[in-house]
């Protein structure tokens, strides 16, 4: 069990800068980036996905949603499904992998709706 120490480091000593480093990286690990709108679609898309692969009953060995590279546009996500060992693949632009983000209904949905018609 640990004992935390009740009189706190002078200003000066090698025990008050080794708190303050400590508190700075424990800051660092709990404070992690926030994610862009487009990381969140991004995101919040691979999740429905898989919801609605599942609830089909299609067999799925990944799901991937990548961007940029030399593949794509760097404005494009490409939403890969490999079943039965042959990828697949959807084109969705920025601005609808951002609507996305914040809402599950309209022009993208049904875009991926079809998609997993596709698969069937």
């Amino acid at each position: 069990m640990q004992r935390r120490a009740t009189v706190s480091p002078a200003a000066g000593t090698i025990e008050a800068v080794a708190a303050r480093s400590l508190k700075k990286r424990r800051f660092e690990v709990e404070c992690p980036m926030a994610l862009s709108p487009f990381e969140k679609g991004k995101l919040k898309i691979a999740a429905h996905l898989r919801e609605e692969l599942d609830r089909a009953g299609i067999r799925f060995q990944s799901i991937q949603c990548k961007s940029g590279g030399i593949q794509t546009h760097p404005d494009t996500a490409r939403l890969i499904v490999t079943v039965d060992g042959n990828p697949v693949h959807v084109d969705l632009k920025a601005h609808e992998v951002e609507d996305c983000e914040s809402i599950v209904a309209g022009d993208t949905w049904r875009k991926i709706a079809g998609f997993i018609e596709r698969l069937k």
